[in-house]
C-alpha cells in the first residue's frame, strides 16, 4: 500500500497509477519495482498487507526472498534528508524523540569506546547493531550538524563506526559490503 506524506507524493501516486495503468496492465495495473524507486519521493510505503511481496514470500516459506525484499524496501523508503526526516519524525513527535533517544544512546556508547572505557575489541566483536544505525543515518549526520549549528555532534558515532568499518573489513574483508547492501 502506498501512501503520499506531502503533494510531491500525490504527484508520485498519480504517476504510479497512471504508468500502472498505461504500461503496466495485466488483469489489474501494475508497476515495477524500478518505476515505484523512481517515484519514492513523499511517498509512505505500507508492506504489511497479507496480499503484499513480503508476506507473500513468508506464506510460501521462501524466507530468503522475503527478506530481500524487505531489505529492498527498507533501503528504497528511508530518510535521506533533514527534510525528509522531519516530515516522517516531525519534531515534538513520538518517532522523532524515539529517533533522538537512539542515535543519542549510541553517540554516548561510541564515546565510551573512543575514550577507553569500553574495550574496542571487544565491542567490536559483540555485534553490529551501531553500524545498523550509523548506516541508516550517515548521509544525514552532516546536515544535522549544520541544522543544530553543531560542527561536534555525532562525531563519536562516525569516528568509531569508522574505525569498526576498518575493523570489519580486515578480519571479514567483504561482509561490511554485504551487511550495508542488506540494511543500507
Amino acid at each position: 500500500m502506498l501512501l503520499a506524506k506531502n503533494r510531491i507524493g500525490y504527484r508520485n501516486l498519480i504517476r504510479l497509477s497512471s504508468i500502472g495503468f498505461l504500461e503496466g496492465y495485466h488483469r489489474r495495473p501494475r508497476i515495477d519495482k524500478e518505476v515505484l524507486a523512481e517515484h519514492r519521493e513523499g511517498i509512505v510505503c505500507l508492506a504489511a498487507c497479507l496480499s503484499g511481496e513480503v508476506s507473500l514470500w513468508l506464506r510460501q516459506g521462501n524466507f530468503e526472498e522475503a527478506r530481500r525484499s524487505a531489505e529492498w524496501f527498507a533501503q528504497n523508503f528511508k530518510y535521506r534528508t533533514m527534510e525528509e526526516f522531519n516530515r516522517g519524525c516531525p519534531p515534538g513527535s513520538s518517532m522523532n524523540a524515539y529517533a533522538r533517544m537512539v542515535m543519542s544512546y549510541w553517540e554516548m556508547v561510541a564515546s565510551f569506546v573512543a575514550n577507553g572505557v569500553l574495550n574496542q575489541e571487544l565491542f567490536f566483536q559483540s555485534g553490529m547493531e551501531m553500524l545498523f544505525v550509523w548506516v541508516r543515518v550517515r548521509e544525514l549526520i552532516p546536515q544535522m550538524r549544520e541544522a543544530n549549528k553543531n560542527p561536534i555532534s555525532y562525531q563519536n558515532l562516525e569516528k568509531v563506526s569508522t574505525t569498526f568499518i576498518k575493523w570489519l573489513e580486515d578480519h571479514a574483508p567483504e561482509a561490511f559490503t554485504a551487511f550495508a547492501a542488506r540494511i543500507g
